[in-house]
């Protein structure tokens, strides 16, 4: 597969799950053979500087036009696949972006690892949104992270040219022949991700305060960085207020070793989230034979399948995440089914072999489509 590609993205720092995957994604390409440039569009080192507005990020848009046109003018590439940023003021920056690559007529496939495009409608003017549509109505086709996510292009690019290619992560020595199922009291329930209102933290506590008032031999870990002192402070207060410290765990991020040890320790992973298109972490607890409570978002039912390695729950429901997580507490066999089940959803469908290999049926089809268009 000896392609000239180019790739516009982020790579860490900081470590969150699309920088880790566009990692991932251009380690794949390589693997497979394909000549790749990288243009990196860096605008926050530090996960504290996601989606926060600077003038030292307003100042690296030139500088990355540069290196962009730059690229363009010396090569000519077979396809550019771009990372697309769905939320304002990121998505004008990107639209920008490819217009320019518009300009040099390269074929080009946005990447989305996030979701909001449908609703771009209430959020920006017309002026604006008729530049946003057009630049990515204008691609060959698109990368989606599961079927669910369709409907969010669909109004911009028919399904026939969207393509789904779900994310994946490494295994790990702490493979499904070494998970230990047998582990003491207290049953441990951990919430990993950055700390943050619409990852589900205070919907996670709301839930810990419930089952503690019935069940004193559960411990509840919530493990990530801070990204709001400000909303930090809530937690904290919410948490000496309602007097369940005793059985609450503040780690803050932990990282490689730190957090596989955390995932082999606990019994249940826990992840409410308001807003995911794909939930990576729970890839973590399904490597780790955890099972899993998470929310009806974005392509999460995908991964995490109601019933068998887990449960589906409306993030706002915090009775209803309580009910499913006081059964995984209660019922110990239906946490080591699920858990079971969850490892071998891994291991047949997350894997890095499982990402290269749909990886390399996405790069063809898109090669098709392109030289389909080149025929015209």
């Amino acid at each position: 597969m000896n392609y000239k590609l180019l790739i516009i993205g982020q790579l860490p720092p900081p470590h969150h799950g699309s920088n880790v995957m566009t990692e991932m994604f251009i380690k794949s390409l390589k693997n497979l053979g394909c000549n790749i440039t990288i243009v990196e569009k860096t605008f926050s080192n530090k996960i504290e500087e996601v989606r926060k507005l600077s003038i030292s990020k307003i100042f690296k848009i030139p500088v990355i036009t540069s290196r962009l046109i730059y690229c363009l003018v010396r090569n000519k590439y077979d396809l550019c696949f771009y990372f697309l940023s769905v939320k304002p003021p990121s998505i004008f920056v990107d639209a920008f972006f490819l217009f320019i690559i518009i300009m040099f007529r390269i074929k080009y496939i946005p990447y989305l690892h996030a979701k909001g495009l449908i609703d771009l409608n209430e959020k920006i003017g017309w002026p604006l949104l008729s530049l946003v549509k057009k630049a990515i109505s204008l691609s060959l086709g698109a990368i989606v992270l599961g079927e669910r996510l369709k409907l969010d292009l669909s109004h911009l690019i028919p399904d026939e040219y969207l393509f789904v290619l779900p994310n994946a992560i490494p295994d790990i020595k702490s493979n499904k022949s070494n998970i230990n199922y047998n582990k003491s009291c207290p049953i441990k329930i951990l919430f990993l991700s950055n700390l943050m209102p619409e990852k589900g933290p205070m919907d996670f506590l709301r839930m810990a305060k419930k089952i503690n008032e019935t069940n004193k031999n559960v411990q509840f870990i919530l493990a990530g960085p801070i990204m709001c002192s400000q909303f930090y402070s809530q937690m904290v207060k919410f948490i000496q207020n309602e007097n369940f410290k005793d059985v609450i765990t503040l780690t803050g991020p932990v990282y490689g070793a730190k957090k596989e040890a955390l995932f082999a320790e606990c019994d249940i992973f826990v992840f409410p989230t308001h807003d995911d298109a794909f939930g990576l972490v729970n890839l973590e607890a399904m490597r780790a034979g955890l099972p899993i409570v998470s929310s009806d978002e974005g392509s999460i039912p995908e991964v995490v399948i109601d019933g068998v390695n887990g449960f589906i729950i409306d993030p706002k429901d915090v009775d209803m995440l309580t009910d499913r997580v006081l059964k995984l507490v209660i019922e110990r066999k239906l946490r080591i089914k699920m858990g079971t089940a969850g490892r071998e959803i891994y291991e047949k469908k997350f894997t890095i072999e499982s990402y290269q290999k749909r990886l390399e049926q996405g790069v063809n089809f898109f090669i098709n489509l392109k030289n389909k268009s080149d025929a015209y």
